[in-house]
């Protein structure tokens, strides 16, 4: 009688410790803001590849393709409407031919102008002194003029068209055109958690004047922040020279104002700043100033009796400096 071997025991297998798993979050090698920062300094690269500056101020068009598509197109249009156009009719209600147009309604075109707004407009609601932001709103304006210039007519948009777009940082923008004659584009800019708002009505009233198209924006431009200030400030003028004869050239003309009501601080931009007669503009060539309010009221009436004081103090100085030098006497009676 054979007796089988029961199986030896399994040898004990050691606990297995509990799995650890640990997550790695990327981090970003900057923040948001610097990297949208980088963006726009990126797009405003991009745009001046299609102009050169221009050594008496301004900047040329270059674009060799694009202005090939102009030829003759302004030529055609003067001769249609002749001494009218000449005698500065508006140049928002001509027909201009499609080869002039880009593929994008006015509505939204317009908020390339803002492109700033996510940094400069947001570092102005987060400034404590209405000095400092007063500045940013400032550079915010300066900052997106060149997005305004182009060579590409937008489409004019429908009664009742609106527009609505988002920044990758969450501003919101809206805009509806609300009056076609003369066209008004009524719009709206509201940064993240209503950090800052902007608002305002845009009316461009364009005029040929000779061989130079002049564009102005009309109506003030209002931006308030969270903590209740609002600064109030308008564009300036847009000038294309070159129209029909010479080359395409492009300048900002004229004063922009600017009103912080809170504080009563005024900004003025000067686009003429460093024009002279032996000097020369850069095409950046702009010129800032920001003052305060007077700290007390003037008196006329006090101002000329103290002026009358001085010059009654100065003419005893005189005669008693004269007297001095003449040895004690008069000298209108010294002799020898």
């Amino acid at each position: 009688m054979s007796t089988a071997l029961a199986p030896p025991p399994p040898a004990p297998v050691a606990a297995t410790p509990p799995l650890s798993v640990t997550i790695l979050t990327p981090q970003p090698s900057h923040s948001i803001k610097e990297a949208w920062t980088e963006a726009q300094v990126k797009d405003r690269m991009l745009w001046f590849k299609g102009f050169r500056d221009n050594k008496k101020g301004g900047v040329i068009f270059d674009d060799k393709e694009v202005l090939k598509k102009q030829q003759g197109v302004v030529k055609d249009i003067m001769l249609q409407l002749g001494a009218q156009l000449l005698s500065g009719k508006l140049a928002v209600r001509l027909s201009l031919p499609i080869r002039l147009f880009e593929p994008r309604s006015l509505l939204e075109r317009i908020p390339d102008a803002w492109a700033y707004a996510p940094t400069l407009l947001a570092k102005a609601a987060h400034a404590t002194e209405p000095l400092d932001r007063l500045q940013h709103v400032m550079a915010f304006v300066v900052a997106g003029l060149h997005f305004c210039v182009g060579q590409s007519k937008p489409f004019n948009p429908i009664l009742g068209e609106t527009y609505q777009s988002t920044f990758p940082d969450g501003t919101s923008v809206y805009l509806e055109h609300v009056q076609h004659h003369p066209p008004i584009s009524a719009y709206f800019v509201e940064g993240p958690n209503a950090l800052f708002t902007l608002s305002g009505l845009c009316e461009f009233e364009a005029h040929l004047a000779a061989n130079t198209l002049i564009n102005a924006q009309a109506g003030k431009v209002t931006v308030r922040f969270a903590n209740g200030s609002e600064v109030h400030y308008d564009m300036p003028k847009f000038k294309m020279h070159g129209v029909v004869l010479g080359e395409r050239m492009f300048e900002f003309a004229g004063e922009c104002e600017f009103h912080d009501v809170s504080s009563d601080l005024r900004g003025k931009l000067d686009m003429e700043g460093n024009s002279s007669f032996l000097g020369r503009n850069h095409h950046d060539d702009i010129k800032g100033t920001i003052t305060s309010p007077p700290t007390k009221k003037g008196d006329l009436d006090e101002a000329q009796k103290q002026k009358l004081l001085m010059e009654e103090d100065q003419r005893r100085d005189h005669r008693l400096r004269g007297h001095e030098e003449c040895g004690g006497k008069d000298k209108r009676h010294s002799t020898r």
